[in-house]
């Protein structure tokens, strides 16, 4: 058994990149080599990202980080872009270089050892997803992935709500997540959510949430602090 005591959870709802994989390690320079192709194409200037202004488009989904970025683009470019910027990833999560957060698999553990139920939620391709279940074998812990693209890409309380009722996700559920599509799903379902601040959002993100971790270490005492 796990050394804290729960109150009211049986299944934990994660995010996937910026709650527990750091993504940047393979994003930052996936957005750079898109971003050159722009360039070389004539559609856009060049010009210097931080890694801040990089990172903010992380846990949007592709359509959602084009509208904010470069909305004009013709959508074949836009697809284009977003197919290179995933392909880049899945190469370099085989690569090797792609990482969980510390404390990550310690974590998990012992949410299992408590007797949990784990699933992921992301605003990805089943693609990307799938090549980080593989690598970092999350079967060990998760009992499902669920990636937006497999659902036309719907929002995150849309997609809960689904899939609740078609695999039987007992109902008592909290959600784990960086950004405020996390957070949305307690704003319109009712869930309790944790705001994870070592994440890519930012903290007013997190208005909603029932608790906040500034370590991925935190979670676990966090969910048996939520009543």
């Amino acid at each position: 058994m796990g050394k804290y005591s729960i109150k009211n959870c049986r299944s934990v709802v994660f995010d996937w990149d910026g709650t527990l994989h750091k993504t940047e390690l393979i994003y930052i320079n996936a957005f750079n080599e898109a971003y050159d192709f722009l360039v070389r194409e004539g559609y856009a200037e060049p010009r210097h990202f931080t890694d801040k202004e990089i990172n903010s488009y992380l846990g949007m989904t592709a359509k959602a980080m084009w509208k904010v970025f470069m909305p004009q683009l013709p959508e074949e470019i836009k697809e284009h872009c977003s197919a290179m910027v995933g392909d880049y990833m899945i190469e370099n999560i085989y690569a090797g270089n792609a990482r969980l957060y510390p404390g990550t698999e310690e974590m998990l553990d012992e949410l299992k050892s408590m007797g949990l139920k784990l699933y992921i939620l992301s605003n990805c391709q089943h693609s990307y997803l799938e090549a980080g279940a593989k690598y970092f074998k999350l079967d060990r812990w998760f009992k499902k992935c669920y990636a937006a693209g497999d659902y036309g890409f719907k929002s995150k309380p849309e997609i809960l709500s689904e899939v609740i009722k078609s695999d039987g996700i007992e109902s008592e559920i909290l959600m784990a997540g960086d950004r405020y599509s996390d957070m949305e799903v307690g704003i319109f379902d009712g869930i309790k959510c944790i705001g994870c601040a070592y994440g890519y959002g930012e903290r007013s993100e997190y208005a909603s949430a029932a608790a906040i971790a500034e370590n991925v270490r935190d979670i676990p005492e966090l969910i048996c602090k939520i009543d």
